[in-house]
């Protein structure tokens, strides 16, 4: 899994660059990721409204949403965490965790989707805070 620079990671990924090839026509694999309305996402202590997901009272649960990856291949997931209070927020592709990140601030990596699943998962731990703007697109 690669962490870091978001223009680096996109860039390096292929899809940063406008007549770039491959990157161009990549296809994003989340629905409502903007968090537009509440629906499409799998969830218990999380909510969804104004715009986005959020956890409070430093709560620890997970946010699923069924998506269509591959056991093995590369994805780049990219989130915006807002309004952050404290605790963590991982992305799970797969089973396969990212980084736990624990400020507000949008973060890309690209993880390898493991074979448990089909999901993209938030998993948050000890959480206040919300999440806007997921995509996953795949790298390779």
């Amino acid at each position: 899994m690669r962490t870091g620079n978001v223009v680096g990671i996109v860039n390096q990924a292929g899809i940063g660059r406008s007549g770039s090839g491959s990157g161009d026509n990549r296809i994003q694999l989340v629905a409502n990721g903007t968090f537009a309305s509440d629906t499409l996402w799998t969830k218990t202590t999380w909510t969804i409204g104004a715009g986005v997901a959020s956890i409070a009272g430093a709560a620890t649960d997970t946010m699923t949403q069924a998506i269509a990856i591959t056991p093995g291949v590369n994805y780049l997931v990219t989130f915006t965490v807002t309004a952050f209070t404290g605790g963590t927020v991982t992305p799970v592709l797969g089973g396969t965790s990212g980084t736990a990140r624990g400020s507000a601030a949008t973060f890309s990596e690209i993880i390898k989707a493991g074979s448990t699943n089909n999901l993209i998962s938030f998993s948050a731990s000890a959480a206040t805070l919300s999440i806007d703007n997921v995509t996953i697109l795949q790298t390779g």
